[in-house]
């Protein structure tokens, strides 16, 4: 108890002072305003109080909802730049990799494999008549052999091989580290379940098949410019075996034989 008062006895000299106050100036002869009752001050004060106090709590609610909020926002950041990712380097079709992206790699696989000696193949692949699939059974169909063939490579090669969509129906793959042996093996993987789709039409069942050209290149490059002109000579290379499965009847391997 403050000044060991019973707290009867100060509230009694608390609600005392006002008239006090005014008396003692009446005595001075001094002018004072009217002074309010205990009671009015106190509920005044606890009327600040409340006030201070919810003016903290909405203080402490707008802090947490700007918290929210730049949450919020940095999430729709990520979002966007994965987004924007996505739109620079995957085909939006297939969810292959783009063309950009497959040359962006290829030249860094040269670099590596130049360093590493180990062999680096590429092979193309071309769909059969694909655009006889289109124009008999329309481009929508089409769209959806591209999506089945980009399943079915997906399926058939390793995490580690790169799958693109380089063209309309021309697709390609970088396969590191694989020699030509392993090369043709995975390609004739790729071909054998191309020929083994079953896509439906209402009428009938479709095939299709696919011609693949590919090469091998074991060698070193000094710098950019040269691994540059090892991906324009590999490219050069499976294209001429693409055109060589083709010309010998399509649905079928062809391998450069120049590493």
């Amino acid at each position: 108890k403050p000044f060991s008062m019973p707290l009867d006895a100060i509230d009694k000299m608390l609600k005392q002072i006002p008239g006090k106050v005014e008396e003692a100036a009446e005595t001075l002869g001094l002018r004072v305003e009217v002074q309010p009752e205990f009671d009015n001050v106190l509920r005044e004060a606890n009327r600040q109080l409340a006030d201070e106090t919810l003016s903290y709590q909405e203080l402490t609610w707008a802090l947490e909802a700007a918290l929210s909020e730049k949450e919020r926002l940095a999430q729709e950041l990520r979002e966007a730049n994965l987004k924007l990712e996505e739109m620079a380097y995957v085909d939006p079709l297939t969810k292959l990799s783009n063309r950009r992206r497959l040359l962006e790699v290829t030249m860094s696989e040269v670099m590596r494999h130049s360093r590493s000696g180990r062999p680096l193949s590429l092979i193309l692949i071309d769909l059969d008549h694909f655009k006889k699939v289109n124009d008999t059974y329309g481009h929508p169909f089409g769209d959806s052999v591209l999506e089945s063939v980009a399943e079915v490579m997906v399926a058939c090669l390793r995490t580690m091989d790169i799958k693109a969509r380089i063209g309309g129906e021309e697709l390609c793959i970088l396969m590191p580290e694989t020699d030509a042996i392993a090369g043709q093996t995975g390609a004739e993987r790729v071909r054998q379940a191309i020929e083994s789709m079953k896509l439906e039409v209402p009428t009938q069942t479709v095939s299709v098949t696919a011609s693949l050209g590919g090469t091998t290149w074991t060698g070193n490059v000094a710098n950019a410019e040269a691994a540059g002109e090892v991906l324009r000579k590999m490219m050069d290379e499976a294209d001429a075996a693409l055109y060589k499965a083709k010309e010998s009847g399509r649905n079928q391997v062809c391998w450069s034989k120049k590493d």
